[in-house]
């Protein structure tokens, strides 16, 4: 390699952790912004109530391992493992979800989703088939977040019935489209003639999105049904905390679940920031404005924050222990005689980090 090459790369290697470090100051000083004004008036915005500030910590909780059950479902239902190689041990593909979910406060979301799928090949998962699954999760959960969102704002802000109509009609737009997505990759499995450029991109991106597999048109209504329960347990979860700090209507809580929904994948897109530090704070902040005063709304938003990420914290514990549970009982029950170790999901290697 010559010197001008390595020069290049020092220089490359160097603004890029500028840029990092720049975005993680700027992610937190925009926080900080929104976190000042709940500060100032802290004294007199304690949580008048307690008790949904708890139930938005055990809803949160529930979540988080909700995400991590639906996104091993998802993985196994896009993967068939080789007749020599057994499929890893659940518990294994565990500890891959946990240990890579704190990464997200890493600047830029590669390091959480890259640390997953790295995690997994580890477990025994192609990366392939971990990178599939992983697109399914994050075009499903925010598909369905958002469609909800839009739906609460149209209903509140416009028209009950609007609002009806956009969640109707927004589900089955999303439905459609992945099943003429699927028909469209599907349809040239069983021809053997020579392939265009387009047709070789059409076998890739089937091979990659679906796997070759066959996924019904159950598969996906199912998907999305369990994903949009989740958007609506998320959206139910800043209701939870704004309701410890003021009194809600109706209304009131549809409106701050949408506005809360659309800062949320708004926070998402702008993926180099740490879990949307700083953009969806500062997004929420400026919606919640709109319809509390700008003390309240900012105590919302950091409460929220600072709930999920103590949340975080609970959620990668509990699955470490549960993993080393789960991974000591099938140990025991493997030396049972007669007892097929791949039915206990029983591993030489305990998950490795």
């Amino acid at each position: 390699m010559t010197t001008d090459r390595i020069y290049r790369r020092e220089i490359i290697g160097s603004a890029s952790r500028l840029l990092m470090a720049a975005l993680t100051i700027g992610s937190f000083a925009a926080f900080g912004w929104v976190a000042t004004d709940a500060v100032r008036s802290a004294d007199g915005l304690m949580p008048v109530r307690w008790e949904p500030l708890a139930g938005a910590f055990v809803l949160h909780l529930i979540m988080l391992f909700a995400l991590m059950l639906l996104w091993v479902r998802v993985l196994s239902a896009g993967w068939t493992p080789d007749a020599g190689s057994p499929a890893p041990p659940r518990p294994r593909l565990y500890a891959a979800y946990s240990r890579s979910w704190l990464a997200r406060y890493i600047p830029g979301r590669i390091c959480s989703l890259a640390g997953r799928a790295l995690l997994a090949s580890r477990a025994g998962v192609p990366a392939e088939a971990a990178a599939r699954s992983m697109v399914i999760e994050v075009v499903f959960t925010y598909s369905a977040i958002t469609i909800l969102s839009v739906a609460l704002l149209s209903g509140t802000k416009i028209h009950l019935f609007l609002g009806v109509a956009v969640l109707i009609s927004g589900f089955a737009v999303f439905v459609a489209g992945l099943l003429v997505l699927r028909g469209i990759m599907t349809a040239d499995r069983a021809n053997t003639e020579p392939c265009s450029l387009w047709r070789r991109a059409l076998r890739w991106a089937d091979r990659f999105i679906t796997g070759g597999s066959a996924h019904s048109f159950s598969d996906i209504l199912g998907g999305v049904c369990l994903y949009g329960l989740y958007a609506g347990m998320h959206l139910s979860l800043i209701v939870l905390v704004a309701a410890a700090f003021a009194d809600l209507d109706i209304s009131l809580a549809a409106t701050l679940a949408g506005a809360w929904g659309l800062s949320v994948t708004l926070g998402w897109m702008s993926f180099l920031a740490p879990a949307g530090l700083g953009v969806r704070d500062g997004l929420a902040f400026a919606l919640f404005s709109q319809v509390l005063d700008p003390a309240t709304a900012g105590i919302v938003v950091m409460s929220s924050r600072i709930l999920m990420l103590a949340t975080d914290v609970v959620f990668v514990g509990a699955t470490e222990l549960l993993t080393l549970g789960l991974t000591q009982i099938a140990r025991r029950e493997a030396v049972q005689p007669g007892l097929d170790p791949r039915l206990t999901g029983h591993s030489d290697h305990p998950p490795s980090l």
